[in-house]
């Protein structure tokens, strides 16, 4: 297997139909995840629990990715952080509970709840302060969407013992430019509403060039041919067939990856 740079960051996917659609248009189009993070102890105190319109990377180079393709996938692409930095892509807060940091996170949910909660009550006072307010409230989504806990922390109905903190994820959040996004989506919706939901956001896709290609992962040689077959029509869609050979070059197949095991 080729080394991976320490200037690549990759996105994973469980299917191989998934890659074939980034790759159809060269574009990563975001999704809606739920997100949980304890700021304090488990005992009736506050927890971020948060569905985050998203697009995901790790930074762990490819010659110690296994435990990473076994949780998410073997099908993945690469792509320059050159290209990440320059579309916003920026690593997640990886957050112990407890700490100050996250005792001050949590002081700071208390007080917008809080503020929520008088601004409802006294409409003159909303208005009053509206311009104070909104830029607080719009702050603190922004943040909490860059949150991540260190490990499981203790959750009661989690079993698994994970150390989130070693998948060095990097996030593209659509509503740092696009601040119509909603935020306040149910997390216990079906699964028909949220691929609903989640069809609206193509409009906030993510496209790369063959420049900021740095691989393409597939999990077996015998798909190779198709993976090819399907990126020399969308080279041919934007009259780019001279950078197939460059393209597939490209392709990495990952040996024994064992998702879902």
């Amino acid at each position: 297997m080729r080394e991976s740079t320490e200037n690549s960051l990759y996105h994973f996917k469980s299917k191989k139909e998934y890659l074939i659609s980034i790759l159809e248009d060269f574009s990563f189009k975001p999704r809606y995840n739920t997100e949980t993070v304890i700021l304090k102890k488990v005992d009736g105190s506050k927890v971020l629990n948060i569905n985050i319109p998203m697009i995901c990377w790790t930074d762990v180079p490819l010659e110690r990715i296994g435990i990473h393709t076994t949780r998410y996938g073997c099908y993945g692409i690469g792509v320059t952080k050159i290209w990440a930095l320059k579309n916003l892509v920026n690593p997640v807060i990886y957050l112990i509970q407890d700490t100050g940091l996250a005792n001050s996170l949590h002081n700071l949910v208390e007080i917008i709840l809080e503020i929520g909660e008088e601004l409802e009550n006294d409409s003159n006072l909303k208005k009053r302060i509206a311009r104070f307010t909104g830029p607080l409230f719009h702050a603190h989504n922004m943040l909490s969407q860059y949150i991540k806990p260190y490990s499981f922390q203790g959750l009661n109905n989690i079993q698994e013992e994970r150390k989130f903190y070693d998948e060095k994820e990097w996030r593209y959040i659509p509503e740092a430019q696009f601040p119509n996004i909603n935020l306040n989506i149910p997390t216990n919706i079906s699964k028909d509403e949220l691929e609903s939901i989640n069809s609206k956001l193509s409009d906030f896709k993510l496209k790369f060039s063959h420049e900021d290609l740095d691989a393409i992962i597939i999990s077996n040689n015998s798909e190779k041919e198709e993976i090819e077959g399907v990126i020399l029509k969308s080279l041919k869609t934007r009259n780019e067939e001279d950078k197939f050979e460059e393209i597939i070059s490209k392709i990495i197949i990952l040996d024994n990856c064992n998702y879902g095991k």
